[in-house]
């Protein structure tokens, strides 16, 4: 039998609250389980080739034998420490501009009657979503992005806080910018499409997410998995745009340069370098996200 949604007046006025304390849990587990493919993602994208082949499989052979496994989760605490505050600030913002959608003249109407309905506002708080916490996401993805591009013996083994202060001395506060237009570019487009996947992917499932049911932990799986894989593959060329950028600067000074740049060397292809890294990536972290999202919302929160 289907459970009815909450309608708690009490409940209703504390549900963003709620999900920053979902989100915060859940993407510190996702984090730590997705890193390593971030790394292969990153050094791939970067071009950090044992061959000339660029496969992953070969990518991660090479950084086990050349670092081992510390080499995999290089760069995790910048990612690690902030995942919290991301994923956090990230349901607890979905959660406001769902609530300003439903309340808006534009939806207010049908909303009750409408599966429709329901998608768009999915689809918009999503992409809204994406644009509101990109900064954060940008400013974290630099210092990690710097890390893994290169091995602890070439950066004379600084810590996480000593990349962050060499690029703040060498290159001053506006740094922390770089990439900032392909980071909005990629999230809004990757949570527009990953909350309405993962919330359509649970009802092919059997989960009626529309009575207000949650997905199990199996379906959590499985919908988080299908729905991370299809948001990134269109998401994935900003995010190389992105990572070109934050990577070296001196190459590719901006936006519509770093385009061109990729486009005139590597063509289409160039932007979908590491599409298999990310990919694998894509299934752990979403998989792994919305697994704990649930176990947290059915048993915790």
């Amino acid at each position: 039998m289907s459970r009815s949604p909450r309608t708690k007046p009490k409940q209703k006025s504390s549900r963003a609250l709620r999900e920053l304390a979902r989100g915060t849990i859940a993407g510190m587990g996702a984090t730590w389980c997705s890193h390593p493919w971030d790394t292969l993602k990153t050094r791939l994208q970067l071009g950090f080739h044992p061959d000339k082949g660029g496969s992953m499989i070969r990518l991660a052979m090479s950084t086990l034998e050349s670092e081992g496994v510390a080499g995999l989760y290089r760069g995790v605490i910048p990612p690690l420490l902030t995942a919290g505050v991301k994923s956090g600030s990230m349901m607890f913002s979905r959660a406001l501009w769902m609530k300003l959608l439903r309340e808006s003249k534009f939806f207010s109407s049908e909303i009750e009657q409408s599966r429709n309905s329901r998608y768009r506002i999915l689809l918009l708080s999503g992409a809204l979503t994406g644009a509101t916490v990109a900064p954060l996401h940008v400013v974290t993805d630099l210092v990690k992005i710097r890390m893994q591009g290169t091995t602890a013996e070439a950066t004379g083994g600084l810590t996480t806080l000593g990349t962050a202060r060499k690029i703040i001395l060498e290159e001053g506060w506006s740094a922390l910018t770089i990439g900032m237009s392909a980071g909005v570019l990629r999230l809004s487009s990757a949570f527009m499409l990953l909350f309405p996947l993962y919330d359509g992917f649970s009802n092919i499932a059997g989960t009626s997410t529309v009575d207000g049911n949650r997905p199990s932990g199996p379906v959590a799986l499985f919908a988080g998995s299908a729905s991370g894989m299809v948001s990134w593959s269109f998401s994935l060329p900003w995010d190389v745009v992105k990572t070109s950028m934050q990577m070296d600067p001196k190459r590719y000074p901006t936006f519509s340069t770093t385009i061109k740049k990729i486009a005139v060397c590597d063509g289409i292809t160039g932007f979908f370098r590491g599409y298999w890294a990310v990919m694998f990536r894509a299934v752990v972290m979403n998989a792994s996200f919305f697994w704990f999202y649930e176990l947290v919302t059915a048993n915790v929160i």
